[in-house]
């Protein structure tokens, strides 16, 4: 359906849906860290959407920019 190029030697793996619910139902922190990851990509999924509906284009860069500015410096520390 969609296709990716990586930068770096990487490597993919593939659960099938019955071993990740039972590693969801056995190891409680996983689970946790798991459900907290879905709910903060549902939110920003809502805000992207409000920010198209009701945002002008200029708005919608400065956001972005923004997001952009915040998560480099979140992967890169600098002194």
């Amino acid at each position: 359906m969609d296709s990716a190029t990586a930068m770096t030697d990487c490597a993919v793996l593939r659960i099938d849906k019955k071993a990740m619910m039972d590693t969801l139902h056995r190891e409680h922190q996983f689970s946790d860290l798991f459900v907290a990851y879905l709910l903060t990509r549902n939110i920003r999924y809502e805000e992207d959407l409000v920010d198209q509906l009701f945002n002008s284009s200029e708005k919608r860069l400065a956001r972005i920019l923004l997001l952009l500015a915040h998560s480099a410096r979140k992967a890169s520390p600098r002194r």
